[in-house]
């Protein structure tokens, strides 16, 4: 699929699919959470500020698997290697989902060209195209993880 074809509510709905069935019930519970409370801070604050605390709150390492993954089960397979890339709990990991999440969406919209997290927060600082796109990522993710993650 090239990159003027991805539709955001398509990929955003295989994520939490792919989440639904590769994760544990508590870490598709703090998932859904980062899903409900980080939206209004990307609207706020933008895309930057909501990856940093992604990142503060996981590991940069972890967040940045988005820039790297080249498909969706590459986002997921963090949870089975946690403690490789600095995460120790099921909040971390819900952190670091929804932090690569919207960094491998907007890097396969083409939007963000980073391989690492310094870059990507210089790309992002600023870029209202990338505040706009991460909201309507984040509203897609917030309305299929509520529809598909029960609390």
């Amino acid at each position: 699929m090239s990159k003027n074809n991805i539709r955001v509510e398509e990929i955003t709905l295989e994520i939490v699919e792919k989440i639904c069935k590769s994760t544990r019930d508590e870490i598709k519970r703090r998932f859904r959470s980062r899903t409900r409370d980080l939206l209004s801070n990307i609207y706020s604050n933008g895309v930057a500020h909501t990856i940093s605390i992604c990142a503060a709150r996981s590991s940069a390492e972890a967040v940045e698997i988005g820039l790297s993954s080249s498909k969706v089960d590459d986002l997921v397979r963090m949870c089975k290697d946690a403690h490789k890339i600095g995460i120790k709990g099921d909040e971390e990991l819900g952190y670091a989902l929804y932090g690569a999440s919207i960094l491998y969406v907007l890097k396969m919209l083409g939007i963000v060209n980073a391989n690492n997290l310094r870059e990507a927060i210089k790309e992002l600082l600023g870029n209202s195209l990338a505040d706009k796109k991460a909201f309507q990522v984040g509203i897609w993710l917030k309305r299929f993880a509520e529809a598909y993650i029960h609390e």
